[in-house]
């Protein structure tokens, strides 16, 4: 590949292929279902879950 190069230094024409391996595509998916997961997780527990306040007493109080 052969870049051509202008008076400064700087190339002028490049050729930039911007396809994908199976391996990149396979981990940006995997990357935004880990997102999709943390945001529910966190909008569930934000919003739908209902507080259930658990007290811890003793079973044998007198």
């Amino acid at each position: 590949m052969e870049v051509e190069i202008d008076e400064v230094g700087c190339p002028r024409k490049i050729h930039v292929n911007i396809t994908m391996q199976t391996g990149e595509i396979f981990t940006y998916m995997l990357g935004i279902f880990a997102i999709i997961l943390i945001i529910s997780t966190m909008l569930y527990y934000r919003y739908c879950k209902k507080s259930k306040s658990i007290k811890l007493t003793p079973q044998c109080e007198k």
